[in-house]
């Protein structure tokens, strides 16, 4: 039979081991939570705000366009000319900011459409000027089918970036229920040591 004395140094020490491992192992899954959580915010958020951004800046031009129709052309050109030169740079800070392979090459295409975009415009432009009656066909037929792939584009990158973020918070939850099973084990254990 064991001595009160050993059983209460057995049960001291196991408790003081416990509190050591779990301490270990809490530390070790916040770091890996911190990390996961901050490499959302710090990669992927910015790409989602900048192609947000340029999705303002396209929808802006989409009015200028409306506009260019039906109001003033030349005042119209003028604001979708600043609009251009917004998406532009809005797209030009999505490169700095590193996306993925993946979304880079959605934005590559996005670029690529966005060029015969502007010389759409243009044209579109110029007919409007000439109050040319083939300006409002050229819009439906040319214009339009741009600007609604150049959002489903967009439209990609942000998905992309929400599914990395479901998949970062998937992760964070199951960090977090990690910890939990093994706080649970331990206290468990503490408690079958503390009756032995």
């Amino acid at each position: 039979m064991k001595s009160l004395r050993y059983k209460i140094g057995f049960g001291y020490f196991v408790l003081v081991a416990l509190i050591i491992l779990l301490s270990i192992l809490a530390a070790f899954n916040f770091f890996r939570l911190s990390n996961s959580i901050t490499s959302i915010l710090e990669k992927n958020t910015p790409v989602a705000v900048a192609v947000q951004n340029m999705l303002i800046a396209l929808d802006d031009q989409t009015a200028d366009h409306i506009l260019m129709l039906i109001g003033d052309t030349d005042l119209a050109y003028a604001s979708y000319e600043k609009n251009r030169d917004r998406f532009l740079s809005w797209y030009q800070k999505v490169v700095e900011y590193g996306p993925s392979r993946e979304e880079m090459a959605i934005m590559d295409s996005v670029i690529i459409d966005y060029r015969s975009y502007i010389a759409s415009s243009s044209a579109f432009y110029r007919l409007c000027k000439e109050n040319n009656p083939l300006a409002r066909p050229f819009h439906v037929e040319s214009i339009v089918p741009m600007e609604i792939r150049l959002r489903r584009l967009c439209r990609r990158v942000i998905e992309r970036n929400q599914i990395l973020a479901t998949n970062t918070t998937q992760m964070a939850k199951e960090i977090t229920d990690a910890g939990l099973i093994v706080m649970a084990a331990a206290a468990g254990i503490a408690i079958f040591f503390a009756f032995y």
